[in-house]
Formats: C-alpha cells, structure tokens, sequence
C-alpha cells in the first residue's frame, strides 16, 4: 500500500474506476479515463496536445502519445475505445494546444501536481487510501490480466519495454486468492 509517497499504488478496480469517474470533475475526469482507457501514467495525459486526440473537430482513432511527453521516450499510438471515445466527444477543451491547458496560463499544460492534488481529494472523499495517479495504470494493466488478456497484448497496449514489468503491475488481489483456492 502506498502511504506518504511510499511503497506500491493498490490498484484501481473497474469499479472504483467508475466511482472515482463520477467523483471527479472536468478536467480530471476525462485525464482519469484517458489514463484508464489507454493505461498511460497521468503525468504524459497532462502533457497531451488537442492534436494528439482530436482531427480537427473529430475525435482521432488513435491516441498519439509523443515520446517527448513519455518516461522511456518512445511514442505510442494506442487505440480509442469506444467508450473513450464518447467521453473525448463530451469533452470541451478550449481553444489552447493543449489538451489540458493550465487554468493559470492556457499556454503551458496542466500540471501533475494540480491533477494529482483533486486524484488525492477524490479518494478520500469516498474513504480510500493508499491509491495515487498510478493507481489507475495499476489497475487498468490488473483488470486486462483479470480478464485473461495474454500478457503480450497488455504490454503491447501499455507500452511496457520489459515482459517482467508487465506482469509486476498484475497484481494478485486477495478475493481473486481465495476464489483460486476455491477451484482446488
């Protein structure tokens, strides 16, 4: 569990994943679910440009997320779901080239900080702790695993360099320990 900036993120679940949705306001909302829907870490999210997710007034079919805004500096083109889709279509970015411009200067990006800071807030609200921004990678990459997504895939999705780093994000819940026990 993650305490003061410590040890493990605890995962998100779908349905925290959801709880946490309704929770949040726009902007976080639609970084929340870009971060979901495309298992990317919310610092390169804040980083997109409107042109990364959008043609013009049409919503991509593809997320472009530049090597300049990303940890191992490759870029990646991950799919829109069709969920995702929807919640880019509802989405109102004003007229800045960021898709997440700062509230202070609509020149520069939202910073982590600002998204992490109403993540934080959210989570309390609905009494949990020990969740952080990356949370949501964690549980994303989980939920994939849960659902028997090969791990290829999922690191093909994720962007993940190193097979091992895969699977060191699927974490082995508790009630999926005593379910497995359950089919001995």
């Amino acid at each position: 569990m993650k305490i003061n900036r410590s040890g493990k993120a605890e995962p998100l679940s779908q349905e925290q994943f959801l709880q946490l949705f309704q929770e949040l306001e726009q902007p976080y909302r639609t970084i929340l679910a870009i971060c979901w829907y495309t298992t990317e870490r919310a610092g390169a999210v804040c980083q997109l440009k409107v042109d990364d997710c959008y043609h013009g007034d049409r919503t991509r079919d593809v997320i472009v997320i530049p090597g300049r805004i990303r940890k191992d500096r490759k870029t990646r083109e991950v799919p829109i779901s069709r969920r995702l889709k929807q919640i880019l279509k509802e989405y109102r970015h004003c007229r800045s080239p960021w898709l997440f411009p700062s509230f202070f200067n609509p020149e520069r990006p939202l910073r982590l900080q600002i998204y992490a800071r109403n993540f934080k807030a959210a989570c309390l609200r609905l009494g949990w702790v020990g969740y952080s921004t990356h949370s949501v990678r964690r549980g994303a990459i989980t939920h994939l695993a849960k659902l028997g997504l090969n791990s290829r895939h999922i690191q093909a999705l994720s962007g993940h360099s190193d097979l091992k780093l895969v699977q060191s994000y699927c974490d082995v819940l508790d009630q999926d320990l005593a379910a497995a026990v359950d089919l001995l």
